[in-house]
């Protein structure tokens, strides 16, 4: 029997229409394949964010190595350019004997062989060697040596360098006193080293005071 329809009233079969439109069945398999593809999507966004974070925060440590690199690089420089400076600075700073050093020089100076000294030293576009070996025959006059000279010239060839004890050889009286005195000075700072030189009177010690080192 079909149903009765009263005037003014419409009867509509929504079922009907969407099975005009596209069958059920269709629209379920629309649906889940859409669900499927916003699931991939979202996955994909969230794996996206995952790779691009890890480039982000690669780029980022990349760029603190490179800044930090570039610090210590600039510490180093600034630290070898004040070493620099300081080396610099000593190696203008002239030689010289302190008080409380000469003081303990001069009563150390009375310990072991002596024997005369004659000081020479390299003169011309400096006077250092000349104040610093003024200084040193001071100190050794009054620990008792004999001071039998203090002459200066120019250097011929290469100027001798540092503080060189001289005698005429290896042997003898004068070389234990020069190995003697040598001791003493190292003992206060003072370094040098021995040399041979057969001008050298056979009793006598030659100090050359050269450039400082």
């Amino acid at each position: 029997m079909k149903p009765v329809q009263t005037r003014g009233e419409a009867s509509v079969d929504w079922y009907s229409i969407g099975d005009l439109l596209m069958p059920l069945e269709s629209w379920n398999t629309f649906f889940n394949f859409a669900s499927a593809i916003l699931l991939g999507f979202t996955f994909a966004v969230g794996a996206g964010a995952v790779i691009t974070s890890h480039f982000v925060n690669k780029r980022q440590s990349e760029r603190l190595v490179t800044l930090e690199t570039a610090r210590l690089r600039q510490e180093q420089e600034t630290a070898e350019a004040k070493r620099a400076l300081l080396e610099l600075q000593e190696r203008a700073r002239p030689r010289t004997i302190d008080a409380d050093v000469r003081e303990r020089l001069v009563t150390d100076l009375g310990i072991g062989p002596h024997a005369p000294v004659g000081f020479e030293f390299v003169s011309g576009r400096t006077t250092e060697p000349a104040q610093y070996a003024k200084a040193l025959s001071e100190a050794l006059r009054a620990g008792g040596w004999a001071v039998t000279s203090l002459d200066g010239g120019p250097a011929l060839g290469t100027p001798a360098t540092g503080l060189i004890i001289r005698t005429a050889s290896n042997e003898g009286n004068a070389r234990g006193a020069a190995m003697n005195l040598q001791a003493l000075l190292a003992l206060h700072g003072i370094e040098s080293r021995l040399g041979i030189r057969p001008q050298v009177h056979a009793d006598e010690i030659s100090i050359m005071v050269g450039l400082k080192p």
